[in-house]
């Protein structure tokens, strides 16, 4: 849309050039938009993960971390995957391509990307078994109640939602 024929065919008015160069701004704008459009959607169908729930993870190439929960769960579930001393391995793995996704607690990795310590991840939001965890004080401690009222307090500040959102990207 920007030649003019090589010379043979040109506008000689200085309408017709006018013309000619809004068609030339034109077709640049229209055809960048076009290369645009296709490149996003090619670019967001390949980050795209085929991995939604349990079932998706039989015959991939799955990581966790050894000797964890999570670990267990997989056995369990019959679902082989290869083991990992630490998370950030079994993470950097799947960055390299050397594994296809990881079973591990999703706060840590959440946090691990939201941090920058790993990248070019995404966090499937699927919990395959909910898992809690505690503080143990021994039994009639004194600082029981001291400490479960700290941490309430904790919970309800607006600096506990500021930090959730931040490092997890939840809000509560």
């Amino acid at each position: 849309m920007t030649t003019v024929g090589y010379g043979d065919k040109a506008p000689a008015t200085l309408g017709g050039r006018l013309i000619a160069l809004v068609w030339m701004f034109t077709g640049l704008v229209v055809i960048s938009g076009f290369t645009a459009a296709m490149t996003a959607v090619l670019t967001v169908g390949s980050l795209e993960s085929d991995i939604k729930r349990v079932d998706d993870l039989y015959g991939k190439k799955v990581g966790t971390v050894l000797a964890s929960s999570s670990s267990s769960y997989l056995e369990n579930a019959a679902i082989k995957s290869r083991q990992f001393p630490a998370i950030t391995d079994a993470l950097n793995a799947l960055e390299n391509g050397k594994i296809e996704a990881v079973v591990f607690n999703e706060l840590i990795m959440r946090y691990l990307v939201t941090s920058g310590e790993v990248h070019g991840i995404k966090i499937v939001d699927r919990v395959f078994q909910p898992e809690y965890y505690a503080i143990a004080l021994p039994p009639g401690s004194c600082q029981r109640e001291a400490f479960n009222r700290n941490l309430l307090d904790i919970m309800a500040s607006e600096r506990w939602k500021e930090i959730t959102f931040r490092y997890l990207h939840k809000s509560e």
